[in-house]
């Protein structure tokens, strides 16, 4: 019989790499970037690129960043804080989740003390943070208030989840986020409402949504809400992530300061077209780019974010692949984890004949 502890770091596991539905999205955003064969070219290409990049327009040395992941410290102890100090000695931008357990200023302190220029490009890792546009309003431009106080460089709004898709594995669990994991970013005279508090049959599992309902997500994000986010945001740039249509791409990149094409990591709409669908889709129409166009979902390896470039992109986020190294062996395995990649993407930079991030086009990509 499966002990407490076990049956407790198998529901982790889930919540954190299972997806909504059947999972049919969580498995075809692997196939997706999977079906992009690279053609190398011979004769030309060195190990000395320039990976530097714009997110957000925000100069950043590496075409990666970490996406945000509620309650890194589910996974390892601190586990926010492991991963902002690991990224920042790395170079790879970091967008930390509303959803830590850990206060956002002690992570932004953590991370600005790591982090240097690259010497390559004497550009220096960005740092981000994500917000939701709560019901209750006011408790999200607190939150923007704290983090521009806090030295970040920007923010990510997303955009994608206005209702949460059933994700089966987490009600067979009953599966709930831990009151004092909630509590990380929430203000200490926050109180939660008493009818709604850790409420709800626990058959049905439970998300942060339950501790109280004023941290359910606004349904209604429309231009209007977005113009008044990146009001409060400035001078700092505001980045959209979780757009998938052609349309949404233009209107939101027309608004913001750029957009991640990103289908939730296969936790939203289950059935939902791929990230790498979207960006192609989005490629054959007659549509202008966003300032600043990133990718997110499934991205594992160097390659993988040379073809998210190839497909018209700046970058990608990764998540899912630095999640499960913080969640093996904390600091070290994501310093392992981040090395691998790093030297992935400059290889295949390399191969491909591409000595700069604008020279990795769509040529280089085979679809047959």
């Amino acid at each position: 019989m499966e002990d407490s502890q076990k049956k407790l770091n198998r529901r982790i596991d889930e919540y954190y790499f299972g997806g909504s539905g059947g999972e049919r999205t969580l498995r075809e955003n692997r196939k997706g970037l999977d079906s992009l064969r690279l053609i190398p070219r011979a004769f030309q290409g060195s190990l000395s690129c320039d990976t530097t990049t714009n997110l957000g327009g925000v100069v950043v040395p590496l075409p990666i960043a970490v996406a945000p992941m509620a309650y890194l410290s589910l996974l390892a102890e601190r586990g926010e804080e492991t991963m902002a100090r690991t990224a920042a000695k790395a170079g790879v931008s970091f967008v930390l989740s509303v959803r830590s357990a850990i206060p956002l200023e002690k992570v932004a302190e953590t991370f600005i003390a790591n982090r240097r220029a690259i010497a390559t490009s004497q550009a220096m890792a960005g740092l981000f943070f994500q917000i939701y546009l709560m019901k209750d309003s006011k408790l999200s431009f607190s939150f923007i208030d704290r983090a521009k106080s806090a030295g970040f460089d920007g923010f990510v709004l997303t955009v994608d989840t206005p209702y949460i898709f059933p994700r089966r594995r987490d009600r067979a669990n009953g599966f709930s986020i831990p009151e004092k994991m909630v509590r990380g970013n929430l203000p200490p005279s926050f109180i939660p409402n008493a009818e709604s508090a850790l409420a709800g049959d626990l058959s049905m599992g439970r998300s942060a949504a339950a501790f109280d309902d004023s941290l359910v997500q606004n349904p209604t994000i429309d231009v209007g809400v977005i113009a008044d986010v990146a009001r409060a945001c400035a001078p700092m740039p505001l980045i959209l992530k979780g757009v998938m249509a052609p349309q949404d791409i233009e209107l939101g990149g027309s608004i913001s300061s750029g957009v991640v094409v990103s289908n939730h990591g296969g936790r939203q709409l289950d059935g939902a077209i791929t990230a790498v669908d979207a960006m192609k889709i989005f490629g054959r129409c007659d549509r202008q780019f966003p300032k600043s166009l990133w990718m997110d979902g499934a991205v594992t390896f160097g390659s993988d974010v040379v073809r998210a470039i190839a497909l018209g992109g700046d970058g990608a986020m990764v998540g899912k692949a630095f999640a499960k190294a913080l969640r093996k062996g904390g600091e070290s395995e994501v310093k392992k984890a981040i090395s691998l990649i790093k030297e992935e993407l400059q290889v295949a930079m390399a191969l491909v004949g591409a000595q700069s991030v604008a020279e990795v086009t769509r040529e280089i990509i085979f679809e047959g």
